[in-house]
């Protein structure tokens, strides 16, 4: 059984190329906070994207009543830059 690659392993073309197609398979504009998990395969929970929100650092967003979501592109932007950063 092989060993899965390290973040800093996976070339930042593919993460690159992960987003952008969860976002042109996304059909709305926008990321409902509680669908994070869909948007992103599991990989950042809502809980998380919550706590981002509250110290400040997380995406730009968006409300709808009690709704928070987040625009898709800068979403994306946000999430390479974050990936991308921690290598």
């Amino acid at each position: 059984m092989s060993a899965q690659p390290k973040r800093s392993e996976i070339p930042e073309e593919t993460v690159t190329k992960w987003l952008d197609e969860a976002a042109e398979k996304w059909p709305a504009p926008w990321v409902a906070r509680n669908k994070m998990g869909e948007f992103t395969g599991g990989m950042v929970a809502p809980k998380t994207m919550a706590n981002y929100d509250w110290r400040g650092i997380g995406p730009p967003q968006t409300r709808f009543g009690r709704n928070v979501g987040y625009w898709k592109h800068p979403l994306v932007d946000w999430l390479k830059k974050r990936i991308l950063s921690k290598r």
